[in-house]
Parts: C-alpha cells; structure tokens; sequence
C-alpha cells in the first residue's frame, strides 16, 4: 500500500563519533500506513526500485515461533522470521511505503508452503544477516542471472533461502547444504557457466564453506546455479609447499598483519541414496554435524565463529569474513580476515606441452604434477618380479598406501605382484607358468603349478584381502588371504571356483558385502554375487542383471539387429543363476572353466540377462554401481537401492571444456575411479587415451558434463588402473603396454581447483586490544570506497565484554590498503542507551551490550552520493520488550488471554541513516546566491547547487536556472530568480518565483512544482508536466500544456492566454481559477490534426464551473464561469489553430 512519506519521531539509538551523524527512519513500534514491521531488526539488502524510489530489505532474526503471524499470498499464515521493505524517497530520505517482501515460499523440497508444517521449524528460525546481489554483477553471463536478495537461517542444519526480488518468491536452496547461516557473499569465478558463494557459518569452531554451482537451462535456482554445485572447505595446507603445516585453528593461525596460503578441498555432501540414514536429510544432504566431521577429515581450519562476510566491490575474489570469537577457545575476541579466492584452476584446460615417456606423459592442467613411482625395467631387476610381468594393469592399494598391487594382463605366464613403496621391493603373490596349460579342476588346483591368463583387476577387499581375476573366456578369480605379509613369507592365495566363469575385468564390493562383476564381451552381463556371509567369497549366491524392459536377444552382441531397437535402461531385476548355497539353478554350469560355450556368459543367456557392448570396469559411489561400456562409448549408472539402470555418460554428454557434447572425443571408456569427494573419472581405452572427470552435482544419476582430466602422450600405449590415494589431490595410474614396452607407474597430484590465501586484518586478541579494541566483529560490508564497515556483537558474557572498558557496542572502520589495516581502525558510532523510545522501556539499562547494530550496507550510490558516505543499518535494542512492541501490533495469538512480546514484535530496534562526515549528500540543502548579472546556474554543473532541496537566489541579470539537470532525483528546490528576464527549468516539487521581468518557466517532465511569474509578461511550457501549480501574476502571460495536465492555473492581471491543448490532448483536466471574460483566451494548437472545431469542442456547465469538453474528456474546468457567458465560436474567446 502507498503511504504518505514517513519518518520516525523517536530519538536516535545510536550517536555518531568521529564526525558520523546518525538519522533515524523507523523503530520498531511505528506503524507504517498498516504495516508494523517485527523487531530484531537484522540483514539488509538494497536496490533501486525506480528512479526515486530504493527497496530497503531487512529480515527479522526472530525464533520460527514468535512475532505474530504474517498471511502468504495462498492465505497461509506463518510466524517467525520473514523479509521486510521500507521503500525509501531517494530524495527525502523518508519512507513512502512498506510491507513483507514475499508472498510465496518454496521449500526445500520444491514444494509451495500451504502449511507451517512445511517449513522444518514451523516457520522461518531466525534469519540473520543477508545480501543482495544484482545479476550479472561480474560481467556479461557472470554471476548470478536475476537480481537475489540471500539470508539463512542462524539455527543448527539451518537452511539458506534467496528472495526472487521479480517475483518475491522465497526459496530453500539446499544445495548450499546445512549451516547455522550468517551471511553468504558472491564471488567471481570469471565463468559464465558457475557461480560461487563464500559462506558464514555461525556456530563454534566451523569451517569456511564455499559452494560453486552450475547453471542449467531450468527454474529459478537452475538457471542461477542454486540448484547443483559443490561444496568446499578451506584448509591451510598451501599446495606450493610440501612441507606447510597444516594449521587447523586461530591458536595456531593468530595475530595481526599475519598471513597463510591454503586451498579449498571438496566434501561429498550430497548423496541422494543416504537419505534419511544417520548423519543425512531426507533429500540426501548431509547435516551440519556431518558436514562438520566431513571438513574435519580434510584437516578444515575451525574458525572460531564465523559470521558476516562480504566481497571486495573492486575485486569480485576477495572477500572480509568476521570470525566473532568465543569464550572457550584461542580466539576469544573475534579475529577479521581478508579471504583472497583463486579460481583459475576452475579455468585451466589441458596443458599442450609435448609429452616424454620418462619425464612427463600426461599432459596434465595447470597445476598439475606428474613424478614416476616405478616401471618395468626397474622392476625386472628384482627377483621376485617375473620376466612375463608385462600389461600392468588396474592396481589396488593397501589402507595405508604402503603397498601397491599390480595385475599383469598378459595371455600367458601372468601374474599378480605387490610393490612395496617403502623398501622399492615387489613380491610375487601369483606368477603363471608359460609351459603349463590352465587348470580348470579346482580340486586339483595348485597355485605353484598353473598358468594364468590376462589378470584385470587388482582389488584391496574391505576384509583385508586383495582379488584379481583373468579377463579372457571363463576366467576364474583368485583370493590372496595375506596380502600384508612380510617379505619372505608365502603368499597364501585361493582360487574362488563359486565364483561364476566369465571375462573378468570390473570387481567391486558394496557396504554389505556384495561382490559385483562383469563378463567384458560384446555380449556381457552385469552380475553380482552374495556372500552367505560377509568377507566369505567361499559360499554364495549368483545373479544376473536383467532390465525389465529388454525385448531383445540376450545371447546376442548388443547392437546385433535383435538388440538394437530395444532398451537396456530402466527398470530391472537381479536374477539368480544360482541358490544361496552357490548351486547351480541353470541348466548351463556357471562353473564351467573349460568350455567357451559354458559358464557365466551362458547361464546369463539362459536367463534373460542383458547384453552391454564391452562392460568392462565398476565403480561404486553411494549407492551407485557405475559401469563403462567400452563398445558403447558409454557408461551406464545402476542404482542398487531401485535397480534403475540409467545411461550415465556418452557421446551426447557436455565436454565441460567446450560446452559441445563430447562427440568422439569420448573414446573407447574403459577404467572407471573415484575420489574422496565422490567424483568419478572414466578412463580411456585408447591410445593414447584421455582420464575425464564427470560432474552430477544434482546427484540425479546423469552426467551434465565430462571433462578432460588429463591425457596420455605416450606412444602406443593407454592409461589404466586409475586409484585415488589417502591424499585427496593424488592419484596413482598405469601406463600400459607402451611402445617402449616399459610400462610404469606414476603419481599425479592435482592441482587443487580453487585456493585461497587468508590475512588478517585484526585479531581482537592483540595485546593492548583486549575489550579496547573492536570487540566482536559481527556484521559488517565492504563499502564502495574500498573500506571496511563492522559492527560489533557481544559475543561474550557481560562479565567479560565491556567489564573493563566500559563502552556499549560500536561501529568501526578498517581500510584493508593500509600499510598495517589494524591501526586504522576507527571509531564512528556508538549504541546509545538514553535512547528508549517513548511507550517502551529498558528492562536491563546497565547491561552493556545488550542493544547491538546489525546490519550495515553501503547505500551511498543507490542516492546519488560518493561511495562510502552514507550507510543504511538497524539495532537490536534486546532490553526492550514491552510497551507498544506488545500494544503496536496488540494480539494474542494463542487465545489464553494474554498478549505477549513473542506474539506480536518480539524486541526493539531501529534503522537508520549512517552519514560520514563532510558527505555533502546531495539530499543536504545547499544555499546558491547568484550575481547581479546574468548568470547561468545548472544543477550538478554549478558549484553549491546540486538541484535536490537547494535554495537558489539568482539576483538580478536575465538568469537561467535548471535544477532539472540533477536527473531524476532533482527537486523540491526553492528558486527565486530576482528582477530580469529569467528562465527557470523546473524540477519536481521545485517552488520557483520569477519578480519582475518576462520570465520564462519550463515544466515539461516536473510534477508537484508551484512557478510564480510575478510582475512581466510571463510563459509558461509546461510540456509533459503535471500537477503543477502556475501563476502568472501581472502582466500578459501564456500557458502551453502539454501530454500531462492535471495543473492548477491563474492568470492574474493582464490579458492572459491558457493553451489547453498544444498538439496532443492531456492526460488530466487543467483547472484555471481566475478566467477573465473579455480578457484571457482560451487555445488549442493542433486542432485540425486533433479533429477539434467549433462544432464538437463544447461548454458544459458542472456546478458553479464551465466545464471545456472534446470527445467526452474534459480538457479544462474554468472555475466560477457560467457557460451560457462563453463561445466556442468567439475568437475573442477561444482560438484554434
């Protein structure tokens, strides 16, 4: 609802310092047209609503159950936390409308709130502080693609919401995952594609969070990245130094002035398939304990409590955090950084550099280190390591990275070692025997005496064992039972004849137990086999993967003309081949080792399993089964809780780094690996091949794009054995059968994708600042002129805070350019406590610290003024809980009869204008005293008069006066041109008076103004303008309206001319008070082109007026004029032309 402009009367509840002035314009307790605004008065956001007008947003940090109710658009009605507006004049500085800023809530299932139920805490749970961001704030498509107004909820597993500011819609945004939410603060990624958000989290020892999202076509959240993304912690581990302590909390990291490099490592807190389990939400995201153990894991560095933050407005990379501090703890009071995010790596593409086999193979992203661990000729200078040990292939790793277990994948005298990266010694668990053929016999299988075909993979069980299996027609599968023995000792391996006979390669166990497997044909099954107990691959039952929908012939190669047609995702079943004693329930003997028409792959046909092209190597992330499909060009995802078979990745998948659909670029998936984040790489079988990495952020079970990771250069040879090690940015892969024939083991450790060097501003724990520096840092912005702006929040017991020093909670200012930011802290505001409002009251008066500012931004350009010159903030005054914060509002919202604080506002507070000192705001009158000559004075143009609520005396001389000039904020001046021919540009509300001369006033696009000709023969253009007031005075005047109309006019004495009409009809009636019969004349130019003449302009009597009427619109109203005295046809009375 519009209102008439408002302003409170109530004293200022904090006093300027150091040359700041303080002006209140709303506290809590006023009524706003019919709109009463809650207390807690917390977060702002801004922007300009209309040339006059800016939207100040403002949310309650009130608890989910208190403050009366407020109705949504569909009638629900909801206490607890909510977004206001205070539409602010920009030249007034007075409120002229408010109300709550959103009429709908999505929740965090996507779902419209019809019900407090809806909400998790029954309504909105203290939404604290909040920021605004405009889209495309970092450049063309970068950032954010709709303006969005952001606060969360400070609560633990707290959820963030972002206002459609278009639409004021407010929606749950879980993919920021959980948090008790202070602030979050854009950053630039410089990527069309991805946005970033550093995030507050205000609980004890918390990590700082950063999210990178993706955009996609889609929704609100989709297109804004909100919907999909990764979540980051900072760790203090600089990736340019090996040996960099890894500081973990502010004892270790302390001091002003001080300084460290670290990264962002990526937690997995987002799996769909762990809903509802312990430690996750129903959607799958993880809570904030987990979220907290999972940054623990990573070494994160535990703030001491971080709260606001914000972004250098001169480098989108920056940002200030303010960590408040806490009793219990190093940082006792509150520490200040400056957080400096490099993104380039989210940039980098692979590296073009030309490849060498011994030094460099890969061509790796920037950033990226490659260094070899071991290769086949040094390999076969130990014993233990046999001459046919070539074909390395998918290694496995031990718990602690000490071992590494190679597969040989050679047709014959195969074998399976282990390399100890300790001691750089191998010991040989199996070594086939070129002379002797493959035992098919498990009763008389003798490790000693056999020779093994194509071994692929190496796996390190959950039970501490390490499986391989032979790739080639009714392979059989081995169990090394001691994989950690000593050197010297004897390997104790078993052959697992329950095992089904297929070509193995992809082995992989899920947390039950289950071992999965694959037949790698054109033909092959996906399978899977049940131990009767876990850890026992002795006894167990087998299965086959069939999709419900496949229609085709499952004895056939996929692609044959039988399968082509049909459909090999969707639903699907595991169907037995065996019983759970590991019986046999196929006619075909899964446990055929001699035939190639027999085993695995022919009780699969039997049954109806589905054929894959090439299924060759498993993953398991969550609870899904991923498997690359070398044939296809493909990897398919199962999901093992719904057995959904979906296609994961193909050619028609994104190439992340072209944004085109990869195309054959994606050639021959073969390996398949995962780190510790839950990413997964596919590798090629190809050579040489790529490693890509694949991004579903959104966890839906289809890639939105691959990227490539790395690539090898080697001649001849492929990349393979792809495994992540116990250090997150590090990887272990094969290089196979190169030319060279050298094969050979390398690290690679990534370059982290997002780093950040950490300073610190202030560290409150300083000596000498102790309770006498700032305290606390709470809120805080950094302002447009490059300087700091924090405010302080007790964040500590009243027997500690301010004890010593005595002082309330202060407003301060920080230049982080300074040689040393911590001395320039000042000074420029102060709570103060005198300020009760009148019907309220303090019911803790001595209690220092217990009223607060929160919330502070920068607003200086929104009004027109030099950047970090005035602010917008609020208070929470806490103490005050009665009077009209009951009686304002005055309900009882539970019907017992009694009207409580929580039922209606809950707290005091107040929000305010912040201005520096010499500001010169534009909203400040300013005096212009002219010359007695001609002077020409220009608002903005002329020193002194800035055109908004100026008084200007032109003196004598023939004067030109424009305060219009200032644009759309120019008005409401007081112009006195003095004695000469002057001429007046009128804005707005200007009140204009031209003495004596011929003056000229222009009107054309002001409203509300009142022009005075005063003595001379005067004009008066007044073009687009409207409901102005003319007068013309003595002397002959002329008024010309134009398109706008609704003016009050009078002429005066003198033969005056009123042209109600000049080449377009007005939009409202024109009012002449003072039409002299015989004297003044009434015009309309463009009568002809208008279609007006004599015969339809008519004279109407309305009352004690005459009414001039055309076409059913009345053009002008000449007040206490009888009709019957006035002609139409009178040109002494009217004139067309």
């Amino acid at each position: 609802m519009a209102n008439t402009p408002f302003d409170t009367t109530q004293p200022s509840q904090v006093k300027g310092l150091n040359g700041y002035t303080v002006d209140p314009i709303f506290t809590v307790g006023d009524k706003i047209g019919n709109y009463v605004a809650p207390g807690i008065l917390d977060g702002i956001g801004a922007f300009s609503l209309n040339d006059t007008t800016v939207r100040v947003l403002v949310v309650n940090e009130v608890a989910a159950t208190d403050g009366y109710k407020y109705t949504l658009k569909n009638g629900t009605q909801l206490p607890g936390a909510r977004v206001n507006y205070f539409d602010v004049d920009k030249r007034t500085l007075q409120i002229v409308n408010a109300g709550l800023a959103h009429d709908t809530i999505i929740n965090r299932k996507g779902e419209v709130v019809d019900a407090a139920a809806d909400l998790e805490f029954g309504g909105i749970q203290r939404f604290c502080s909040a920021a605004l961001f405009e889209a495309n704030q970092f450049g063309a498509g970068i950032g954010l693609a709709d303006r969005i107004f952001f606060s969360g909820e400070e609560t633990s597993n707290g959820t963030q919401f972002a206002l459609d500011t278009q639409t004021n819609t407010l929606y749950a945004v879980p993919a920021f995952g959980r948090a008790s939410w202070e602030n979050v603060t854009e950053l630039n990624t410089g990527r069309t594609d991805k946005v970033a958000f550093l995030i507050g989290d205000d609980s004890s020892n918390a990590p700082l969070y950063i999210y990178v999202g993706d955009k996609k076509a889609g929704g609100f959240l989709e297109r804004n990245g909100l919907a999909q993304g990764k979540l980051f912690v900072w760790v203090a581990d600089d990736p340019a130094n090996a040996t960099d302590a890894i500081e973990t909390n502010p004892g270790q990291f302390k001091g002003s002035g001080n300084s460290t490099n670290g990264q962002f490592v990526e937690i997995s807190y987002y799996d769909p398939t762990k809903a509802n389990t312990t430690g996750y939400d129903a959607q799958g995201f993880a809570t904030q304990t987990k979220q907290n153990e999972l940054a623990t894991a990573v070494n994160a560095f535990k703030f001491s409590r971080p709260e606001d933050i914000a972004t250098n407005p001169f480098d989108g990379t920056q940002a200030v955090l303010a960590s408040t501090g806490i009793t219990a703890g190093p940082d006792v009071w509150g520490t200040t950084y400056k957080i400096d995010v490099d993104f380039s790596q989210l940039l980098s593409t692979t590296a073009t550099v030309p490849t060498a086999e011994d030094t460099a193979p890969f061509l790796l992203p920037t950033g990226f280190t490659q260094t070899e661990i071991v290769d086949r000729n040094k390999a076969n200078l130990d014993p233990q390591f046999a001459a046919t040990f070539g074909n390395w292939d998918m290694v496995a790793l031990d718990p602690t990275n000490r071992y590494i277990y190679i597969p040989m994948e050679v047709s014959q005298g195969a074998g399976l070692a282990r390399y100890d990266t300790q001691t750089g010694d191998f010991v040989s668990a199996l070594t086939g025997q070129v002379a002797l053929p493959y035992t098919t016999d498990p009763a008389v299988w003798n490790k000693n005496n056999d020779d093994f075909g194509p071994f692929d993979p190496a796996v390190y069980t959950p039970y501490g064992t390490v499986i391989t299996a032979e790739e080639r027609t009714n392979g059989r599968l081995f169990e090394w039972l001691n994989p950690l023995m000593a050197a010297g000792d004897t390997a104790n391996v078993v052959w697992r004849s329950n095992i089904p006979a297929v070509s193995h390669e992809g082995l992989k166990f899920d947390a039950s137990g289950t071992l999965y497997f694959i037949d790698e044909s054109n033909t092959g099954s996906i399978y899977k086999f049940v131990p009767k107990t876990a850890g026992d691959l002795s006894v167990g039952q087998s299965f086959v993967l069939k999709v419900t929908a496949f229609t085709g012939n499952a004895s056939q190669d996929w692609n044959s003309s039988a399968n082509a047609a049909t459909t090999r995702t969707g639903a699907a079943t595991w169907v037995a081949i065996t019983d759970a004693n590991g019986v046999k329930t196929t006619t075909a003997n899964p446990f055929d080792f001699s035939s190639a028409t027999t085993g695995g792959r022919a009780a699969a046909d039997e049954v109806g399993g589905t054929p894959y092209g090439r299924p060759e190597d498993l993953e398991i992330i969550g609870d899904t089964l991923y498997v690359a499909t070398t044939s296809e060009n493909a990897v398919y995802g199962i999901n093992l809780k719904t057995n959904e078979v979906k296609l994961f990745a193909s050619r028609n998948t994104i190439d992340g780094g072209t944004g085109l659909a990869a195309g054959t670029n994606l050639n021959n998936p073969d390996n398949l690996a995962s780190d510790a984040a839950g990413n997964l790489y596919i590798i090629e079988d190809n050579g040489p091949g790529d490693i890509w990495k694949a991004s579903d952020s959104n966890k839906d079970g289809v890639a939105e794009s691959i990227t490539r990771w790395a690539s090898l250069g080697v001649p001849g040879s492929e990349p393979t054995g792809l495994i992540s090690t116990n250090n997150p940015n590090e990887f272990i892969v094969v290089i196979q059968h190169p030319t060279s024939g050298n094969d050979a083991l390398w690290k690679i450790t990534a370059a982290p994708q997002i780093t950040a060097k950490i300073d610190i501003l202030y560290d409150g724990n300083d000596a000498g600042k102790q309770d006498f520096g700032m305290r606390s840092p709470d809120n805080l912005d950094w302002a447009d002129n490059g300087k700091i702006y924090l405010q302080e929040d007790r964040a500590l017991g009243a027997d500690i805070w301010g004890a010593t020093s005595k002082q309330e909670a202060s407003i301060y200012v920080l230049d982080p350019a300074a040689a040393n930011p911590a001395d320039s802290l000042t000074k420029i505001a102060q709570v103060d406590r005198s300020a009760v409002p009148s019907g309220q009251t303090d019911s803790s008066p001595t209690d220092i610290g217990n009223w607060e500012t929160s919330g502070i931004l920068d607003v200086s350009s929104l009004f027109g003024n030099a950047p970090g010159t005035q602010f917008v903030f609020d208070v929470q005054a806490h103490s005050i809980r009665s009077g009209t914060i009951i009686t304002a509002t005055n309900i009882d919202g539970n019907g017992d009869g009694t009207k409580t604080r929580q039922e209606n506002l809950v707290e005091g507070g107040q929000l305010s204008f912040l201005t520096a000192p010499n500001a010169n705001l534009i909203q400040d009158t300013q005096y212009f005293a002219g010359t007695p000559n001609a002077d020409t004075i220009v608002a903005k143009q002329t020193p002194g008069f800035g055109g908004i609520k100026d008084v200007v005396f032109s003196g004598a001389g023939n004067d030109e006066v424009d305060s219009a000039a200032a644009g759309a904020l120019a008005g409401n001046n007081i112009i006195d041109a003095g004695s000469g021919g002057d001429t007046v540009f009128l804005a707005n509300g200007d009140r204009a008076f031209g003495s004596d001369g011929n003056d000229t006033f222009f009107g054309d696009e002001a409203s509300n103004f009142r022009a005075s000709g005063g003595a001379g023969n005067d004009l008066f253009f007044l073009g687009n303008g409207s409901n102005g007031r003319a007068l013309g005075g003595d002397g002959n005047d002329t008024f010309e309206i134009g398109l706008g109309g609704g003016h009050t006019l009078s002429g005066g004495a003198g033969a005056d001319q009123f042209w109600i009409v000049f080449g377009e009809l007005t939009k409202a009636t024109n009012t002449i008070l003072d039409f002299q019969i015989g004297t003044d004349k009434i015009g309309i130019s463009g009568a002809a082109s208008l279609g007006i003449t004599t015969a339809n302009l008519t004279l109407t009597q309305v009352g004690a007026d005459t009414a001039v009427i055309f076409g059913g619109q009345t053009l002008a109203t000449l007040t206490g004029i009888q009709a019957s005295a006035l002609s139409v046809a009178n040109p002494n009375q009217f004139v067309l032309v």
